[in-house]
């Protein structure tokens, strides 16, 4: 265990402890592992490397399972007699992941002997089998993992679904929608390896005409997979009536690297949408300052407007529009780098000054002080009367 002492600082010194079971000093399983972890494997038979796949340290298990699999034809014929034997499921699994690395250093044709896992009667060998199946990338497999789809082992579900992507066998599809319904959106490991198939598959258009299933947990693994692929259909989900979906959808338009040609369509969300929740709506005024258009501008005014939105958000559109000639190199919601832009103040000098200046007359400070900064940002010469009677009666400092 290591041991900072005091806290985490740079002090130059630390400790380690050893934590042990004295009784255990001559325990024979250790001694024994003490000898067989010294030992030259390169020189062993098969025979005994495969006697050695059953010992109870992982460390000498996995000795063994390596120089089997540097052995190909040899070493895959002691993991397919291991595999198929049912008293020690430990050793079963070494011997599907070496039976694995064979077919990923030699020949595909060694994984054939995995496909009989994917029925076996115990479920984590089945789980196991895809998994490494779905990691070598066998794509004569595809058809096989299928059944794990409606497995019920969880792990089984998830891990052929994995394969399933990363070997990308499209005619899965309907399979993996299938997932996402029964999931449920319950577990969200089994959302997260289903959607991430989905992605992998690469069918957008197939994935943008799921908005209109009518299960919640289809339309959300369309979009976290549809954010994977960068695509432009996600903005089909921001009429969704699920108000986590939208909100979601606006995370995958503008977080991170963004998908550029969705950001309109968000930022046109802020007028037309019925939610109201922070997360979905500062996205929506980060898009409209970012797009930069005419009717981005307008958005944010009107918005600035609404008596029913929430004063944070409504002070927040009013600091975007205060920006507007120069925002932040970082975006407003996720901190991201998105590079310099410089805009003309003309027009939205002429188009925002009315709703501006009718903000200092609102009674909450927030809404005043963020509309009198944007007044000065944007140099709006016609506030200055407004501004020097606040200076000369306003109560609040």
């Amino acid at each position: 265990v290591a041991d900072w002492i005091n806290g985490w600082g740079s002090k130059n010194y630390g400790r380690i402890w050893k934590l042990d079971d004295n009784e255990g000093q001559n325990w024979a399983a250790r001694k024994e592992t003490q000898r067989l972890i010294t030992l030259d494997y390169s020189k062993m038979s098969e025979e005994e490397l495969e006697g050695h796949l059953y010992f109870e340290d992982v460390r000498i298990r996995r000795k063994a399972q390596f120089e089997l699999a540097k052995r190909e034809e040899k070493g895959a014929k002691v993991f397919e007699k291991v595999m198929n034997q049912k008293a020690n499921q430990i050793a079963r699994i070494h011997a599907i992941v070496g039976m694995s690395q064979i077919a990923r250093m030699e020949d595909m044709k060694f994984a054939k002997p995995l496909i009989p896992l994917l029925k076996d009667t115990d479920p984590e060998i089945r789980a196991q089998a895809a998994k490494w199946i779905g990691d070598i990338k066998y794509k004569d497999a595809g058809e096989f993992l299928l059944a794990l789809l409606v497995d019920e082992y969880p792990r089984a579900r998830f891990f052929g679904a994995e394969a399933i992507g990363r070997i990308g066998y499209t005619p899965a599809f309907p399979s993996l929608v299938g997932l996402l319904d029964t999931n449920d959106d319950e577990d969200a490991y089994i959302r997260h390896a289903a959607s991430l198939a989905l992605a992998r598959l690469n069918q957008a258009d197939e994935l943008v005409a799921l908005s209109t299933e009518p299960s919640n947990a289809i339309r959300l693994g369309a979009v976290l997979a549809l954010r994977r692929l960068s695509h432009p259909g996600i903005q089909q989900f921001l009429k969704d009536p699920n108000e986590y979906i939208v909100t979601e959808a606006a995370r995958a338009i503008n977080d991170d690297f963004s998908i550029e040609e969705a950001m309109p369509a968000l930022g046109d969300l802020l007028v037309t949408t019925k939610f109201s929740n922070e997360p979905l709506i500062r996205r929506a005024i980060s898009a409209n300052l970012r797009v930069g258009t005419e009717k981005s501008m307008q958005n944010l005014i009107a918005y600035i407007s609404k008596p029913g939105a929430p004063l944070v958000l409504r002070q927040e559109a009013i600091d975007a529009l205060g920006t507007w000639t120069k925002p932040s190199v970082l975006d407003r919601v996720d901190g991201r780098y998105r590079g310099e832009v410089t805009r003309d103040g003309a027009l939205v000098r002429t188009a925002a000054a009315g709703t501006l200046l009718q903000m200092l007359n609102e009674k909450e400070n927030g809404l005043k002080i963020s509309a009198i900064n944007a007044i000065g940002r944007l140099g709006i010469q016609d506030g200055s009367d407004e501004l020097l009677a606040l200076i000369q009666n306003d109560k609040s400092p």
